[in-house]
C-alpha cells in the first residue's frame, strides 16, 4: 500500500486579492503614521533648540572662508556632490570659532568668500550654534507639520505603488490559474 503526499494548492481568488491589498493598504498608514509621529516630535526638538538660540544665545556674524564641492561616493557606486560651506566666528570672549556645514545648492550658489551669515549660539556651548535662516524656518509650526505631511504623503505613495505592483503580480496568476 502507497501513501501519495497530496500537494496542497492555494487558488487565488479575487477576494484574497481584495484582503492582500487592504492589507498592504493599512500597513502603508499605519507605518506613515508612525513616521509622522516620529517625524514631528524630531521637529519639535529642533524647535525647542531654535527657542533656546532665540532666547538665550548670542547673536554674531560668521564669514564665509571657503566654499567647496566635495564628490562623495553612494551605495552603489554614484557619486553625489556635497555643497560644504566653512565659516569663522569670533565669540563673547573674543575666542575664534571655524566650522563648517552642509548645505543646499541654492544657498551655497549665493554665498561668496569674505560674506558675512547672522548666527545665534550659546555662550556655554559654541558648538549649538545655527544660521537666523534656518532657526527662523524651525520656529514655524508650519514648517514641522509640512515636513511631517511630506513624509506621509511619500510613504503611502510608496505603499501605494507596491500595492499595485502586488496586485498585478496577483493578477497574473490568478490569470494563469485559469488557463
Amino acid at each position: 500500500m502507497t501513501t501519495e503526499a497530496k500537494e496542497e494548492v492555494t487558488v487565488i481568488t479575487p477576494e484574497i486579492i481584495a484582503g492582500r491589498m487592504a492589507g498592504l493598504r493599512k500597513v502603508g498608514i499605519i507605518i506613515a503614521v508612525i513616521l509622522v509621529i516620529v517625524g514631528i516630535g524630531i521637529g519639535f526638538n529642533s524647535m525647542e533648540n531654535a527657542k533656546l538660540l532665540m532666547s538665550e544665545g548670542l547673536e554674531t556674524s560668521a564669514v564665509i572662508t571657503d566654499l567647496q564641492i566635495d564628490h562623495r561616493l553612494k551605495k552603489g557606486g554614484k557619486i553625489k556632490e556635497v555643497h560644504v560651506v566653512y565659516y569663522k566666528f569670533t565669540d563673547q570672549n573674543g575666542a575664534e570659532h571655524i566650522y563648517d556645514m552642509e548645505t543646499g545648492s541654492s544657498f551655497f550658489e549665493s554665498l561668496g568668500v569674505g560674506d558675512e551669515i547672522t548666527m545665534r549660539y550659546m555662550p556655554d556651548d559654541v558648538d549649538n550654534h545655527q544660521r537666523m535662516s534656518v532657526i527662523e524656518k524651525q520656529l514655524s509650526v508650519f514648517g514641522v507639520f509640512k515636513r511631517a505631511f511630506i513624509l506621509f504623503v511619500v510613504v503611502l505613495l510608496f505603499f501605494e505603488v507596491i500595492r499595485v505592483f502586488v496586485g498585478m503580480k496577483m493578477r497574473r496568476v490568478m490569470a494563469a490559474q485559469t488557463l
